[in-house]
């Protein structure tokens, strides 16, 4: 590698070089897609952003896990969820589909007689917990358990509830974090973003990520296409003295992150869209309306309240997950029935 091709980190500003490179995902793996760069962290950097990115990738597993997103390494972890008529605990697994999140047990004597109703999300599992039993039933037959054991399809007849917050402050600095990659991969310079590193360490309080959620279509509406979205957009512009992104999960959840308002750079503009359905990169022919520099302090400054538009890109995302599911097991059904 010639002193020509040398990188810097933009953390620590040391080249990276062979037996220090990172393979820093500028989208996390946790949603889906492989969009990842060396020529961005040093390896002794990378780790300082793990907790972070851990929180981002948290928060947005639900949307991923229904989606049933393909990711490079690994799945969707499971969503730990609440039945809402019984409030009983339970798992949904990547696509949605529900197991028990704990084994049931009763267990009735009579007469010196016992009987033992058991219920385990698989075999393995009940096996376990039939050697625990073992202890205190002797003469329990643990194979011949096994092979009167009836199995079934987990079936809900209730709806179901969890947690999809978007408010933590290792999140925001996450969001911001993704943000600083796409502009160091896509300006290959990394001056700009100096000043939000110490906010990415957490040493440091800035007012320079919101979600965005105006009244309108900021982007086109993909999910009215069955089509769901990753997006970057980077904007710098000399005049407004602006540098700004528009970072969108899934169609839904915009995220604007202010990079610099004294920008005074060549005017830029740059824009990454990955389709997680198609598990490919889109390149649309759109225009994007470019924000003034003084509503993007306002929405920085929470002035602007969330409007019914982001209430309802939320359902159009749920109802577009629950045709996905829908389909699947349709298609599901038919190969086992095929053969």
């Amino acid at each position: 590698m010639t002193g020509e091709d040398l990188v810097k980190c933009y953390v620590c500003e040391l080249y990276i070089v062979d037996g220090n490179t990172y393979d820093e995902h500028i989208v996390l793996n946790a949603m889906g897609e492989d969009y990842s760069h060396q020529n961005l962290l040093c390896r002794q950097c990378a780790p300082l952003f793990d907790k972070i990115d851990a929180q981002l990738a948290k928060h947005f597993n639900p949307i991923a896990n229904l989606l049933n997103v393909r990711r490079h390494r690994g799945e969707a972890q499971p969503i730990r969820a609440e039945v809402v008529n019984t409030g009983e605990e339970i798992f949904l697994d990547p696509g949605g589909k529900p197991r028990i999140s704990k084994p049931t047990i009763d267990i009735k004597e009579d007469n010196g007689e016992a009987s033992i109703s058991l219920t385990a999300k698989n075999e393995k599992q009940a096996r376990e917990v039939l050697k625990g039993l073992k202890r205190k039933f002797p003469n329990l037959d643990i194979e011949k358990a096994l092979k009167q054991a009836v199995k079934s399809k987990f079936q809900l007849d209730s709806e179901v509830h969890f947690s999809l917050e978007v408010t933590d402050d290792e999140l925001y600095r996450s969001v911001c974090k993704t943000a600083v990659n796409f502009y160091v991969y896509s300006r290959r310079e990394y001056t700009c973003i100096k000043h939000l590193i110490p906010y990415l360490k957490g040493e440091q309080k800035l007012s320079c990520v919101q979600i965005y959620s105006p009244d309108y279509d900021f982007f086109p509406n993909f999910l009215e296409k069955g089509k769901v979205f990753i997006i970057f957009l980077l904007v710098e512009i000399q005049k407004r003295e602006c540098c700004m992104q528009l970072y969108s999960f899934f169609s839904t959840f915009q995220f604007l992150i202010l990079i610099s308002d004294e920008y005074d750079g060549q005017d830029f503009f740059d824009f990454y869209f990955f389709d997680l359905i198609e598990v490919s990169e889109y390149r649309p022919d759109v225009e994007i309306t470019h924000l003034p520099k003084n509503l993007i302090l306002e929405i920085l400054e929470e002035k602007l309240s969330a409007s019914n538009h982001f209430q309802t890109c939320v359902e159009n995302l749920f109802k577009l997950i629950a045709r996905k599911q829908h389909f699947e097991r349709l298609i599901s059904q038919a190969i086992k029935n095929a053969f």
